[in-house]
């Protein structure tokens, strides 16, 4: 068959053991990580496939990534409260079988299948979630027997026509846990990864309509900054949640590198370690409630890492081209 081929995110980042151990090493270092983000999201191409052609395709895309010296793929299980594997919590993602809610036919399953590829050609295999988002599009509703209609008192509406989990809420955060717990006491995944999705990208002149949880939870604190916690909150408890179950298994996080840039706030953006004079959007720093990359990068006492998105503006021929490069920080989140 003839191979269809997608957009893949290369993205390359060093890990290194201290900021000393990097001034002394100019060479390249002994390890390196060089991974690629496959996403799922917005592709139309499994579900016209047989579980045959779709694997024969995963392996080719594979092949090429192991060809260009990637040694990680960061494959998307999960963009919007769905699953690319069988699960008992979420139903079957409809990126894979064209139908939310329905297995494909015949029924294999791809985290499975993924997991076994990768390891056999000596990548890693990260699993991809995105935490909130349970709808990727105006008016559509969750699949039947989604979480949603249990407890619709968990999820917000918001002015994009999406649904999104409530960050501000302990059973969100507790049932995104639980949905992490599943994959990694069921698959040998290497890691957990996330993105830059954590609130939805703000919508002019209409707020994110979490006034109830806000209500309840938010002790005083400034709305943004209960955001943050409420983001924060999330990731320390999947590190301690992973940690707890299988240390070996890493947290990684990518959001926006870009904490502020020039165009929106010039004070702040050129002293700030993440940041830089771009005009770059949107920044960490727009809503989107992942502020705490900065802190990440100031505070280097953890033991997973983040590759944090920056996208650049390079200007040919007058058009702006972004181009995404990344960089390496440390979550401040210790296995205490």
């Amino acid at each position: 068959m003839t191979m269809l081929r997608f957009p893949l995110l290369i993205i390359a980042f060093l890990i290194a053991m201290s900021p000393s151990a990097a001034q002394t090493q100019p060479q390249a270092p002994k390890r390196e990580f060089r991974g690629a983000w496959m996403h799922i999201i917005g592709q139309s191409q499994y579900a016209a496939m047989t579980p045959q052609q779709t694997q024969a395709y995963l392996r080719h895309q594979l092949n090429s990534l192991q060809a260009a010296g990637c040694n990680a793929v960061i494959w998307q299980i999960r963009p919007q409260a769905d699953a690319a594997y069988p699960s008992s919590l979420e139903p079957w993602s409809r990126y894979i079988s064209g139908t939310a809610g329905v297995a494909p036919s015949p029924a294999w399953d791809p985290l499975r299948f993924m997991i076994t590829e990768a390891h056999s050609r000596g990548m890693e295999l990260h699993a991809w979630i995105n935490p909130y988002r349970v709808t990727a599009s105006k008016g559509e509703m969750p699949a039947p027997g989604h979480i949603y209609y249990r407890h619709p008192e968990w999820f917000l509406a918001y002015a994009d026509g999406k649904i999104y989990f409530d960050p501000g809420l302990p059973q969100s955060r507790d049932f995104i846990c639980q949905v992490v717990t599943d994959i990694i006491t069921s698959y040998d995944v290497d890691a957990i990864h996330m993105d830059d999705y954590f609130y939805p990208y703000p919508v002019e002149g209409v707020d994110f309509p979490d006034d109830a949880s806000y209500t309840a939870y938010g002790e005083g604190m400034e709305r943004g900054d209960w955001r943050r916690h409420n983001v924060d909150l999330l990731i320390e408890q999947l590190h301690h949640t992973i940690a707890a179950i299988k240390p070996w298994v890493r947290l990684g996080i990518s959001p926006f590198g870009v904490w502020r840039n020039i165009k929106s706030d010039p004070t702040e953006a050129a002293p700030m370690p993440c940041s830089a004079t771009t005009r770059s959007t949107p920044t960490a720093s727009s809503g989107l409630g992942s502020d705490g990359s900065i802190i990440w990068c100031r505070n280097s006492t953890g033991n997973w890492s983040t590759g944090a998105h920056r996208h650049w503006n390079s200007h040919t021929g007058g058009a702006a081209m972004p181009t995404a490069v990344t960089c390496t920080t440390v979550s401040r989140f210790t296995t205490s």
